[in-house]
């Protein structure tokens, strides 16, 4: 999925739902299950964290579901063998696969990358990879098998970044809301709101969604009003932890982030 499906899919769709969700968990079988179940309701696009022992950028829930996920048996390679007949099944909403460069690195980044193409991922977020890693070494890689690679975009990035990294992006600027990934208290808004709001004066060609720190539903209408959509995810590992992961678990959810 390149960035002209990504902009297709921000036309067609305006503000689409994107859900976080961690591969293999609660259970190992839960991915492709979950996956269509969102498709179901109305979710247009599924980022899927594949589980690492040491996920530093992210909070202490999404920590906790990516050990257990690992104790469940997830691995890159049980990943890759769900996802594989993904397309087959009718999922047809766009998926993002998040993962740490070790793991990747330890798969083969090139293997990984051409998984990704044969499975039908839409684009990778590399959290703990630089973007001028990515342009000096892997920019050729990702663009020969058309995978989309997402960077990140955080406040502390300056405006002539940010035109950078939006000029070579080849996907969608993956936003982070806030200074310090989930951490940061959920009633700051000022200081997201003034970030959103710089984004969107400087004009740039990428399609931008907010996530790292969008839980609740007023923290996803906020970011809706100046990025083109935004990726709920602590919420929704608390949510099916607490209620599991039936449809009707699913479609209470998502009701609750409408437009």
């Amino acid at each position: 999925m390149t960035m002209n499906t990504f902009d297709k899919l921000f036309t067609i769709h305006q503000k689409p739902l994107a859900i976080r969700i961690t591969a293999g968990y609660p259970l190992i079988d839960d991915t492709l299950p979950l996956i269509k179940s969102l498709q179901d309701n109305g979710v247009k696009m599924v980022e899927i964290s594949l589980p690492f022992s040491d996920p530093l950028a992210e909070g202490a829930l999404l920590q906790e579901s990516s050990l257990i996920a690992l104790r469940n048996g997830m691995s890159t390679n049980v990943l890759f063998s769900q996802l594989e007949n993904m397309r087959k099944h009718n999922v047809s909403i766009a998926i993002v696969l998040t993962a740490y460069i070790n793991p990747i690195m330890q798969y083969g980044i090139e293997h990984f990358v051409c998984k990704c193409q044969q499975t039908g991922v839409s684009a990778v977020v590399i959290p703990d990879m630089p973007f001028d890693l990515y342009m000096s070494q892997y920019k050729g890689l990702f663009e020969t098998h058309n995978v989309g690679f997402a960077p990140l975009i955080a406040s502390q990035c300056g405006d002539e970044r940010i035109r950078y990294i939006d000029s070579n992006c080849n996907s969608f600027l993956y936003v982070v809301s806030a200074h310090d990934s989930n951490s940061m208290p959920h009633d700051d808004m000022t200081h997201q709101e003034l970030f959103y709001k710089r984004l969107a004066s400087l004009g740039l060609k990428s399609t931008a969604f907010a996530g790292f720190n969008v839980s609740t539903p007023e923290e996803y209408k906020l970011a809706c009003q100046y990025t083109n959509g935004a990726i709920v995810d602590t919420a929704f590992v608390r949510h099916i932890a607490q209620h599991g992961t039936s449809q009707q678990s699913i479609a209470d959810f998502v009701s609750h982030y409408r437009l």
